[in-house]
């Protein structure tokens, strides 16, 4: 193909693609949580997303921060990441079967400067982020509130941790 024919691809941020689903399909079905099976709607998906990113940019994340994620498969889950992306800031996703000491070196390694857990996987969350001086926001979704982490509760709000 000629160069002048070839299209140039650009990156279209997140949240027009989110605001342009949640205006064409407000009312269809966006997600279906894998843990309650519950279901939400474009556009509940993008109001819970632009809060939830509303949310982290008041505690300090900006485009181009890396923040961790250790949690199940669930709608939080898929709200965090695309709120993530709404901000610009760069989703680090752990596995759920790894040990503490292999997640503290993935956080660590990729400087997160925050994390994001779910109740089941607080414990394990808690232990990886031992000793750990560069994660400055440590954000729990539901279950249980373990140890020090901050506890994420709709609509989204909490304080730092040890606040």
């Amino acid at each position: 193909m000629p160069a002048a024919a070839q299209l140039q691809l650009t990156s279209v941020p997140c949240r027009f693609l989110l605001k342009r689903h949640a205006h064409e399909r407000a009312g269809k079905i966006a997600v279906i949580d894998g843990v309650t099976g519950d279901a939400i709607s474009y556009g509940e998906l993008h109001e819970r997303v632009m809060r939830m990113a509303g949310w982290l940019a008041s505690h300090g994340i900006v485009a181009g921060d890396r923040v961790a994620c250790l949690a199940l498969n669930s709608k939080a889950y898929t709200e965090f990441f695309l709120a993530l992306a709404w901000i610009g800031a760069v989703l680090v996703p752990l596995n759920i079967r790894h040990a503490a000491p292999e997640l503290r070196f993935i956080i660590e390694d990729a400087g997160a400067r925050a994390c994001f857990t779910c109740g089941q996987m607080a414990p394990l969350a808690e232990a990886a982020l031992a000793g750990n001086a560069t994660v400055q926001l440590k954000i729990l979704h539901g279950g249980s509130d373990a140890g020090r982490m901050d506890r994420l509760q709709h609509p989204y709000c909490c304080g730092q941790p040890g606040a």
